[in-house]
């Protein structure tokens, strides 16, 4: 059993390099008729050593059986004052395009015997094109001293019109900064200009910071609501707090999305 450490969540000021990043993918065809795969990547980590400092990221690109074509390119645990959250990434290598793509995870124990399950929360896609990856983050249930085996599931849909009316990326960014809460450890502010560059007027955009280390691995992800409503060519400012800022990223990314 691996007795890796947590990364635990305390920054001070940082400079990042900048990476900006929309979600301008293609909306293409195609159908996925397999709408869940199991994932066992490597075993967990102990959250009792979670004030000792960074440890590798898990998972490391395990595949799922068959030909479900999903892999988690990582998944790191963390801790913060409520308890154990995981922050990675999933690959859509299906060959096919993926609607309301969903990462859960099971924490168990030697016997198979379910300690903690945890949902990701971020739904930073409604969308995910074959060949691209998505950033995820979920809360667990319980935090374990310590556990056996991991096991990832990975929902999704086939591709719809409601998944691309929700998955809308004809935007630009511009002047975005990130800043460190000096009073608050873990905690930056991101703020900007959104504009809409497309023929479509949006609404309920969502903005989605993304935080990765030298390895490319993600290891802070935040996800925030932006304008309520962005007409075809208008511009508006953001600003929203990213909270489990847990290591200084090496690069970000702010991903948009909004319904049009």
């Amino acid at each position: 059993m691996r007795q890796d450490r947590l990364r635990s969540s305390a920054i001070g000021a940082f400079g990042l390099a900048v990476s900006l990043a929309l979600l301008a993918w293609p909306a293409c065809g195609g159908s996925d008729k397999g709408s869940e795969v199991t994932i066992s990547p490597t075993p967990g980590q102990s959250p009792a050593a979670a004030a000792s400092g960074p440890a590798a990221s898990t998972a490391a690109g395990e595949t799922a059986s068959g030909a479900s074509g999903f892999r988690i390119i990582s998944a790191t645990p963390f801790t913060n004052k409520n308890g154990l959250y995981f922050v990675g990434e999933v690959s859509n290598e299906s060959g096919a395009d993926a609607a309301f793509v969903s990462v859960r995870l099971t924490l168990m124990d030697g016997g198979g015997n379910v300690l903690a399950t945890g949902k990701d929360g971020l739904e930073a896609l409604t969308l995910l094109p074959a060949g691209r990856r998505m950033p995820f983050k979920m809360s667990m249930s319980a935090a374990p001293a310590q556990w056996a085996d991991q096991q990832f599931t990975v929902l999704h849909d086939p591709p719809s019109d409601a998944a691309r009316e929700e998955n809308y990326t004809d935007f630009e960014l511009s002047d975005v900064s990130v800043q460190a809460n000096a009073g608050s450890p873990g905690e930056v502010l991101v703020q900007g200009t959104i504009k809409n560059t497309g023929a479509k007027p949006a609404s309920r955009t969502r903005l989605v910071f993304v935080g990765r280390d030298t390895a490319e691995d993600v290891i802070a992800a935040w996800a925030a609501n932006g304008p309520a409503a962005l007409g075809a060519g208008d511009s508006d400012t953001f600003a929203f707090p990213v909270l489990d800022v847990a290591v200084a990223p090496a690069t970000y990314q702010v991903l948009v999305r909004a319904t049009a």
